[in-house]
């Protein structure tokens, strides 16, 4: 049982990597590089912030996309593990202003779901590391 999940665990890691790496992509397209009012038409967050904040927010989500497509090898793990903690403290300050915002309920699934698949990479590549797997 250990052996399949050794095997299923890094696939299951690098699919997850994709996928997040692609659409933190987008949204930090989006907020590094769109237009301010259609920012504030989809994302009510940037409206209480100063715009270059949501650009700031927008290159670092960029970076951190760029990030989890590193490859995975000893030397540069920690890149994916930085990258992956980095966007997990993100969805949490998220959280956090969209508590403060009162809309909540309507964005704290895609926070979670966010917040769970980042931690399933965190901790993936955390214990390949220790292991000296791929």
């Amino acid at each position: 049982m250990s052996e399949v999940i050794t095997r299923v665990l890094p696939v299951l890691s690098g699919l997850l990597r994709i996928l997040l790496a692609a659409f933190f992509a987008f949204v930090g397209y989006w907020k590094a590089l769109g237009p301010i009012e259609a920012l504030a038409e989809h994302h009510a967050w940037v409206a209480g912030f100063p715009n270059w904040f949501a650009r700031i927010v927008g290159w670092s989500e960029l970076a951190c996309a760029v990030g989890l497509m590193t490859p995975v090898s000893g030397k540069l793990r920690p890149v994916i593990i930085w990258a992956a903690s980095a966007l997990f403290i993100n969805q949490v300050v998220a959280m956090a202003v969209h508590v403060g915002r009162g809309d909540a309920a309507e964005t704290a699934p895609q926070n979670l779901v966010l917040l769970t698949l980042l931690s399933i990479i965190i901790a993936v590549q955390l214990r390949n590391r220790k292991n000296g797997q791929p």
